[in-house]
């Protein structure tokens, strides 16, 4: 009966009939939480930090965190997903970009859900997100500010919601300026460092380099300051570099990395409160909640070699575009 009922789509309510069962009795909860693939340099920092927003939360309404990683395909993490609804959690976050066939199974089983980050935004499910675009804009504002004019935007895939979102933000910026799309540029290199220095031995060494680069995340910001110092380069005489999330590395690095911190922890916070709305109210419209973002100027963006211009009798800088 059950492998019928899976068949045609059915998926019990599971999570309700555990909180009703649970009704007058003193009890601890799970709520698991659920990142994409194997955790690596590219998502540890991020959804660390989210992690931890998520636990200071739980801790004060006496709830466990159940953590599920290192998934190699969408069916592993279906089966997952399927097996701790029946047996262990009350409630799902997600975190990072989420296929399809997860968000139908959520969606279907009435799985109490939020999803957090910026990689996945549905209108099935309570979405908690920073302000991607406008963290773009402020990025590209900040360079533009500083005289610079041909850009790059790196990412590595261009097709998630987070890194559209960022592309948008960033050429609303350029076309405030009176600038052209062509102005900047925007290419998916893949997450290994190959891609990157691949990349930049063929784009950022050209007779037509951009001046300003800007990376969809930190540690994509940081591969390019190496593979820029690695070819003789200095930073940001030569090439300004911008990142976004603000990791622990990018203040301490050499030169330290201008960036946009992204509310992290302040995520996993608002996504569990709304989770726990979400578990004692089903019937809750899904709400979108975009959270606030802020530039962090550091050393690693600086106006052009091309653009700096002094007179004779040191007059304060000129840009020449």
């Amino acid at each position: 009966m059950l492998e019928t009922a899976q068949r045609l789509g059915y998926y019990p309510n599971i999570s309700a009939r555990r909180l009703r069962s649970r009704q007058g009795r003193s009890q601890t909860f799970c709520i698991g939480f659920v990142m994409n693939t194997i955790v690596g340099p590219a998502t540890a920092p991020y959804y660390t930090e989210v992690m931890n927003g998520v636990q200071l939360e739980m801790h004060a309404h006496g709830y466990h965190l159940v953590l599920g990683v290192a998934f190699q395909t969408a069916a592993e993490k279906l089966a997952y997903l399927r097996r701790l609804t029946s047996a262990a959690v009350d409630g799902w976050i997600l975190g990072d970009v989420m296929e399809d066939e997860i968000i139908a199974y959520l969606r279907d089983a009435s799985v109490p859900t939020v999803i957090v980050g910026g990689g996945t935004v549905t209108s099935d499910l309570d979405c908690i997100y920073p302000d991607d675009a406008e963290a773009a804009r402020q990025v590209t504002r900040h360079l533009l500010s500083l005289g610079h004019r041909r850009f790059a935007f790196v990412a590595d895939c261009l097709y998630s919601t987070s890194a559209k979102t960022r592309l948008l933000g960033y050429r609303q910026a350029l076309e405030e300026h009176g600038l052209s799309p062509e102005a900047g540029s925007a290419y998916g290199v893949g997450r290994e460092y190959k891609g990157i220095a691949a990349w930049f031995r063929e784009t950022a060494l050209s007779g037509q380099a951009p001046t300003a680069v800007m990376a969809i995340d930190d540690r994509q910001a940081l591969a390019l300051i190496r593979t820029a110092q690695e070819q003789g380069m200095v930073i940001p005489r030569d090439l300004s570099v911008a990142g976004f999330d603000d990791i622990p590395p990018s203040g301490h690095w050499e030169p330290a990395l201008t960036t946009v911190r992204m509310p992290m922890r302040a995520m996993g916070s608002v996504a569990f409160q709304r989770l726990l709305d979400r578990i004692h109210h089903p019937e809750l419209p899904p709400t979108k909640m975009m959270l606030p973002v802020e530039l962090v100027v550091r050393d690693s963006t600086a106006p052009p070699a091309c653009a700096r211009v002094e007179s004779q009798d040191r007059a304060p800088q000129q840009w020449v575009i």
